[in-house]
């Protein structure tokens, strides 16, 4: 399943002058080989694959004393095929099971760089380094742990966002029309607009993940879509067991279980006694960074200033934690899925939490991390975002539903005037009035554009 805007990643690393072996971090199932071995055909005379989880032989090629030139050597000799410079793209999958080769990259960037070579690497396997410590930040904390330090690119894969599930689903038409009608700020046709809802709540149901989606399209039976989604989330919690205490499992797991009973509160805001009773940050601090490096989950953090740059005014005590993925908040809440798309019947709080969770993940896919900004007990906004070309914090105002009341957006432009401000909803495109921008929630993908220097 084709994943756009990763291939053109991958197309502008290929074409880099100051190109470096890359590696990709992302969870299992997430479409990293997939997509890199489809790269490498599209882009290369020949793709050399190394599998380090089930190629045993691969691991004695990186001993003392081994170069770039003997490493490839041993690769023609062992996969009876030729590699050139530039010709060649060798893949390294699940490299994180052969820690010298995960270093030796640095020897590639700097001895061999005519050679092309992409790494994958499961999250969970990278969150720690051989001395134990757990690494609780971002990805350049990870590197930096390990000796390649920035001698490598890096790129992180995210469940497909709306724009590829639409793609996927045969829907080309109506995705560049969304895109076309986010340009002009007018509504789409009405038979559109519906169509556009129904897509978008029916990714509610599904998620982004390409083996569920590729069930959805072939099937269509929600049986298997949520036995499918079933796997992924136990897959996660395996593959920190594989790393972890059981100890520390067992906390991760009790997180992870807690994230539903959080976001259903009046005050999303993450609070440990949800877990347990007198539940403590320091008891959880490490769960939460195996969670994190695992993709199992979204962290969304306060900021106490809605002024650029956003880290400046980061509070990390507050945050929220939202699932990695739309359509595993939905199975895990046992949502009907026909209930979802058709927006009937649904309980409590969940077509808000169902809608909330994928505006986290529509954010965090294009690259632009989440916050979230309150006022006392005057507003609140779920959600706030950098935009780097405007130099500033843009709210989003997001409702599950037809209506939307704006008072916490009126508030946060009032204090921070910012470049624009979205509202977001079920509601079609409208013109931008005072420099409030309405967006629909089947079109947040068109913010991508913000990102890369336009007006979106």
């Amino acid at each position: 399943m084709q994943r756009i805007h990763q291939l053109a990643q991958l197309q502008a690393w290929k074409a880099s002058t100051d190109r470096k072996p890359l590696v990709i971090f992302g969870a299992r199932h997430i479409g990293k080989t997939h997509s890199v071995l489809q790269f490498g055909k599209q882009a290369y005379e020949n793709v050399v694959y190394c599998n380090f989880e089930g190629e045993t032989a691969l691991a004695e090629l990186f001993r003392d004393g081994a170069s770039p030139e003997s490493i490839v050597a041993s690769l023609r000799l062992l996969k009876n095929t030729y590699i050139e410079e530039e010709r060649t793209l060798i893949i390294f999958d699940e490299i994180q099971a052969c820690e010298p080769a995960l270093a030796f990259l640095r020897e590639f960037s700097t001895q061999g760089n005519g050679y092309h070579i992409i790494a994958t690497a499961s999250l969970p396997n990278m969150a720690l380094g051989s001395s134990g410590k757990t690494i609780a930040a971002g990805t350049d904390e990870i590197l930096h742990f390990y000796p390649m330090a920035h001698k490598v690119n890096v790129m992180q894969f995210f469940p497909m966002g709306f724009d590829e599930f639409l793609l996927a689903c045969g829907e080309d038409e109506l995705l560049k029309s969304i895109a076309e009608h986010a340009v002009a700020a007018s509504p789409l046709e009405n038979a559109q607009h519906r169509r556009a809802v129904e897509l978008y709540r029916t990714f509610l149901a599904v998620g982004g993940y390409p083996q569920v989606v590729s069930t959805y399209r072939e099937t269509g039976d929600f049986n298997l879509v949520r036995a499918a989604q079933n796997d992924i989330a136990n897959a996660y919690i395996a593959d920190i067991a594989r790393y972890a205490s059981p100890a520390e499992t067992a906390r991760s797991m009790a997180v992870y279980n807690s994230i539903i009973p959080q976001l259903e509160k009046k005050n999303t805001k993450f609070q440990y006694s949800v877990i347990k009773a007198g539940g403590r940050a320091k008891e959880y601090e490490v769960s939460l960074a195996w969670l994190e490096r695992a993709a199992a989950v979204l962290p969304c953090t306060l900021i106490t200033e809605g002024k650029y740059p956003a880290d400046i005014y980061e509070s990390p005590e507050s945050f929220k934690l939202y699932y990695s993925d739309v359509g595993l908040l939905s199975m895990r809440m046992s949502a009907n899925p026909d209930a979802i798309i058709h927006g009937t019947m649904l309980p409590g709080k969940t077509e808000a939490m169902l809608a909330e969770n994928y505006v986290a993940q529509e954010l965090s896919g294009m690259g632009k991390k989440p916050f979230y900004w309150t006022s006392g007990n005057v507003a609140e906004l779920d959600f706030v975002f950098p935009d780097e070309h405007a130099q500033s914090i843009i709210p989003i105002e997001t409702k599950d539903a037809e209506n939307s009341k704006a008072k916490s957006l009126r508030e946060y432009i009032r204090a921070y005037a910012p470049a624009y401000a979205i509202r977001s909803s079920c509601q079609n495109f409208s013109p931008e009035e005072q420099g409030v921008r309405t967006i629909p929630l089947y079109a947040l993908f068109t913010l991508r554009e913000a990102s890369q220097g336009k007006e979106g």
